[in-house]
């Protein structure tokens, strides 16, 4: 018994879209780890330091420039044949379910850690924040000096290293100045509550009238 045509157009069809999903997911994926190596690692500790004009031109210039990969890799990969094409008189070109590359530029963007970590960044700085904490120039003398005595005792000549070490050790500095400021923001707070139930207390007391004792509301 012969398979209906309309049957054998629309099972191919279906494996044209799920053929064309995964090698679009596959295509994603891999360029999104391309342009991770080719940006570089994000630090946060740098981008916190960083103005929001220079953060928003920075996420501009990485959305303008995966703009014109997705534009591109698109037009390609829809060139790709398909293995079924051209059997039964199915058109594989008349397929346009996927013609806008949906789940390429999903597992594109998806994919990219760096790209994400920037937009994160420059989402945080819209968020009304208390300031940080800005070391001063004795302790990041001090932080040098550290730095250049392990350098020392350990031989370590690769600047990566070298910067890792700067690096980590500037940002552990902040957290305990960040602490160090929560420290004295709570005993503040806790200052002022104090105050504030002892002039309570003053306020419920009434004045006291000549040879009649305190009353209380």
């Amino acid at each position: 018994m012969s398979i209906p045509q309309e049957v054998v157009l629309r099972s191919f069809k279906l494996l044209d879209i799920g053929y064309m999903a995964v090698m679009y997911f596959a295509l994603g994926l891999f360029l999104a780890k391309m342009m991770d190596h080719f940006y570089g690692n994000v630090n946060s500790v740098r981008e916190n330091y960083k103005s929001p004009s220079r953060k928003l031109a920075e996420v501009l210039g990485m959305v303008w420039l995966n703009g014109v990969v997705i534009y591109f890799m698109s037009n390609i990969a829809s060139l790709v044949p398909f293995p079924f094409s051209g059997i039964y008189g199915y058109d594989h070109s008349k397929v346009r379910d996927f013609s806008n590359a949906t789940v390429f530029v999903w597992s594109f963007l998806y994919y990219q850690n760096n790209f994400q970590a920037k937009v994160k960044a420059l989402y945080r700085t819209t968020q009304p924040v208390k300031p940080r904490p800005v070391l001063s120039s004795r302790q990041l003398a001090a932080i040098r000096a550290q730095i250049n005595r392990q350098i020392a005792q350990n031989r370590i000549q690769d600047r990566a290293t070298i910067k890792a070490l700067y690096e980590s050790a500037v940002s552990q500095a902040l957290v305990r100045a960040v602490e160090q400021a929560r420290a004295a923001e709570a005993k503040l707070q806790q200052a002022q509550a104090q105050t504030q139930t002892q002039t309570l207390a003053q306020a419920q007391v009434q004045p006291q009238v000549p040879g009649q004792p305190p009353v209380r509301l």
